[in-house]
């Protein structure tokens, strides 16, 4: 088993980051993202690990609120995205990949493009 983790920090007026998966396939690992402050949030997509269903759903997001020091542990699978924050926001992504994965570090897989909201 491995693991690495990246501290990721979002400044105030950034872009809703592409949806992704951090793995090419849900079987390779885990995801973990440790809020290291309050205002925390991810948007996912429930069920993206499992079917293509939610293509059909043109807001297939929820969005999670992730309290300071509390995580969220999900497959690598699972589409999800950043947000765009009104405040500086820092967080500790962290990925726990099974044997035979093949994971590159600082990679995203099944991205789309960036989508820019007004405020």
């Amino acid at each position: 088993m491995r693991r690495d983790a990246v501290l990721l920090v979002s400044l105030p007026g950034n872009e809703v980051q592409s949806h992704h998966t951090d793995q090419k396939c849900r079987n390779d690992g885990l995801s973990v993202i440790y809020a290291l402050q309050d205002n925390t949030c991810l948007d996912v997509v429930i069920g993206s690990h499992v079917s293509d269903v939610w293509r059909s759903n043109p807001q297939p997001f929820t969005r999670v609120h992730i309290p300071r020091n509390h995580y969220i542990l999900f497959s690598s699978g699972l589409y999800h995205r950043g947000i765009n924050c009104d405040d500086i926001n820092a967080r500790v992504h962290m990925y726990v990949e099974f044997f035979g994965s093949h994971r590159t570090p600082g990679f995203v897989f099944n991205k789309e493009v960036s989508v820019r909201t007004k405020r």
